[in-house]
Order: C-alpha cells, then sequence, then structure tokens
C-alpha cells in the first residue's frame, strides 16, 4: 500500500503521554480514508463470509501498524 497524504498527520502528530483526544481523532481521520475505520468500529462480517472476515484482519493489521508506528517510543514501550 502506498503511503498517503493523511499519514502524514500520525507521523507528525505521535501519540505521546498528553494528547490522546487529538492523537485518536487523527486516527480516525486517517483510517476513514483508507477506508479501515470498521476496525474500531468492531463491526466485523459474519463468520460465514470468509472472503469478507479475511480482508477485515488484513484490515486490522494494518490499522494495528498505523497505531503503533504513530505512537513515541516511550508510549510504545
Amino acid at each position: 500500500m502506498a503511503p498517503t497524504p493523511l499519514l502524514k498527520i500520525l507521523t507528525q502528530n505521535k501519540l505521546s503521554m498528553n494528547n490522546y483526544k487529538e492523537w485518536k481523532r487523527n486516527l480516525i481521520i486517517v483510517l476513514n480514508y483508507e477506508k479501515l475505520k470498521i476496525i474500531i468500529d468492531n463491526k466485523f462480517p459474519s463468520v460465514t463470509q470468509v472472503e469478507a472476515r479475511t480482508r477485515c484482519k488484513e484490515s486490522n493489521k494494518t490499522a494495528c501498524c498505523y497505531m503503533l508506528s504513530s505512537a513515541t517510543s516511550t508510549v510504545y514501550k
């Protein structure tokens, strides 16, 4: 996946001890743009929809990577 301009929001405004609300707002903006907000909304398809479930798992991995990479080293530890 190629980086998008909105990813700069997360890299320039990393999660620290004092900015959770702002960071979460920025994360939601980026996940909406990347069509990954389904992950934080917990709206997964039923188990019978194998293809959709696989896509959700991949989206979850991507969202987790965005979240971890946008945290300062202190928070990450």
